[in-house]
């Protein structure tokens, strides 16, 4: 046995020993969402969809620029490799987009004669895809075409038949119309802060020696009301005039 100072001794560190464990703090436990190494985890309920709306909003706050996997998977407070359980790359995922917006085209809308069901179609896409300026771009490299979107087509196209057109004219009314559709999305929609520099930068142009522009200038940059659904309906009326059918919207 040891001396009565020594067994104090042995007391007083084992009481200062449990003093310093109780204060000790515990061990940091990983973020919520990672795992023991500070990597992600799979993010639980993660279906195709939830992929796809979160990339909906990337692309709608960041641009198509911004839309990477990654940025996806940060929007999901998920790990990146987890994504590719549902969506096999970037490519797959615009056409997953590009599917879900087009989901949403009208295909029954009203409409007393074959061509005002056309233009009612027309209108409600324009209407549609102005809140995704996005997507033009996405359409016009030919890259992506969306399944969900072949009835509208069909629809529009069956329309045309009915409103008298020949096959070849009814694809040509149509196939004129979407560009108008696409073109007036790019033009107006798509970047509407560079579109209202324009705007300015052409009306600073002195126009004296153009009359017909000085006349009509305004109105090509600054059109009142719909001015789509107007175009659209004169589009529809030419064509069927010069293909000889009776109906007009």
């Amino acid at each position: 046995m040891g001396a009565p100072g020594e067994d104090g001794d042995i007391a007083g560190s084992a009481e200062s020993g449990a003093e310093h464990l109780a204060q000790a703090e515990p061990p940091a436990r990983p973020s919520a969402g990672l795992g023991r190494y500070g990597h992600r985890r799979p993010r639980r309920g993660l279906t195709r969809q939830v992929v796809v709306d979160a990339a909906l909003r990337v692309v709608a706050r960041d641009g198509l620029d911004g839309l990477t996997m990654r940025a996806v998977a940060v929007e999901l407070n998920t790990a990146t490799t987890s994504l590719y359980r549902h969506i096999a790359d970037r490519d797959a995922l615009l056409t997953a987009m590009l599917a879900s917006v087009a989901s949403g085209l009208p295909v029954a809308v009203p409409g007393r004669t074959p061509l005002e069901r056309v233009a009612a179609r027309l209108v409600g896409a324009h209407d549609l895809l102005a809140d995704w300026p996005w997507v033009p771009y996405v359409l016009v490299t030919g890259q992506y075409v969306a399944a969900e979107s072949l009835a509208f087509d069909e629809a529009n196209l069956a329309d045309l038949l009915a409103a008298g057109l020949d096959v070849s004219a009814a694809a040509l009314a149509y196939r004129s119309c979407w560009h108008l559709l696409v073109g007036e999305l790019l033009d107006q929609h798509a970047a509407p802060a560079a579109a209202a520099a324009r705007r300015l930068r052409r009306a600073a142009i002195p126009v004296v020696d153009l009359p017909a522009l000085a006349q009509a200038g305004p109105l090509l940059t600054d059109a009142e009301g719909d001015s789509f659904a107007h175009g659209v309906a004169l589009l529809l009326r030419a064509v069927v005039a010069g293909a000889g059918a009776p109906s007009g919207p």
